[in-house]
């Protein structure tokens, strides 16, 4: 174990969550911050997964890009973790095409479950989870910023740990704090504490580093987007992004 697996500041609960709620509100002095492959990060500490090019997303690629300073907060994050244990990442930089893919993916699930619904009803209900493909330089969608990444952690083999859902579990269940939440009255749809230290371990190596998390999805992670500069009361430093830029 690394001498910060036993530190208190890695194991304690996950706090109430503040919102992200009016981040396009938000003013943007980008900082010109190029974005980087998370491929050339020392792949002892960091992962790529590549989760929608493996799902069959035709505007997925392979390779995952985040901003340099984003980049090395994933590795300082990922220090912070047991001897073992490393940071996987589902998904980075995100284009406005494969944005919209997964809105309108996701929008058809719903359609399944309501079909009374109108498309703006669905859309409406969808934002929850996915955001809209905004490319509007002033509040653009956080993934297109290269400043949000969807990481979970793994083992040296590349085995995911349990944390009670999988990527893109669209659900209560989803949402970071839910273990924090449950109680004898409404037991966990998953025995033991397992997925409730994992996601404690994951949020706290993460906001170690200046990360915040957005509160419906234990995975989603934010710096220097609007996201974060929302929760931080600050401007944000990133604005939209292209890794060829």
């Amino acid at each position: 174990m690394s001498s910060f697996s036993s530190d208190h500041n890695i194991r304690r609960s996950i706090p109430q969550l503040l919102t992200t709620l009016g981040w396009q509100g938000t003013a943007i002095h980008e900082c010109g911050e190029p974005l980087i492959a998370v491929a050339q990060l020392d792949t002892r500490r960091v992962v790529q997964l590549s989760s929608y090019f493996k799902s069959g997303f035709r505007q997925a690629s392979r390779n995952l890009f985040v901003r340099q300073k984003v980049g090395e907060l994933l590795l300082g994050a990922a220090a912070q973790l047991p001897i073992g244990m490393r940071i996987a990442v589902f998904d980075a930089w995100r284009s406005a095409e494969l944005q919209q893919e997964i809105l309108s993916k996701y929008v058809e699930r719903l359609k399944q479950t309501d079909s009374t619904a109108s498309d703006s009803q669905l859309i409406e209900k969808a934002k929850r989870y996915v955001s809209l493909p905004a490319i509007d330089p002033n509040q653009p969608a956080p993934h297109l910023t290269g400043g949000a990444v969807d990481v979970t952690l793994c083992d040296e083999l590349g085995r995911l740990v349990c944390m009670g859902t999988e990527f893109d579990y669209f659900g209560p269940m989803a949402a970071t704090r839910y273990f924090e939440e449950i109680t004898p009255s409404s037991p966990a749809q998953i025995e033991g504490d397992g997925p409730l230290q994992n996601r404690r371990l994951l949020f706290n190596v993460m906001v170690n580093q200046g990360f915040t998390n957005y509160s419906e999805e234990w995975w989603h992670f934010d710096f220097g987007n609007q996201f974060w500069a929302k929760v931080n009361g600050a401007h944000a430093i990133y604005g939209p992004a292209h890794p060829h830029a």
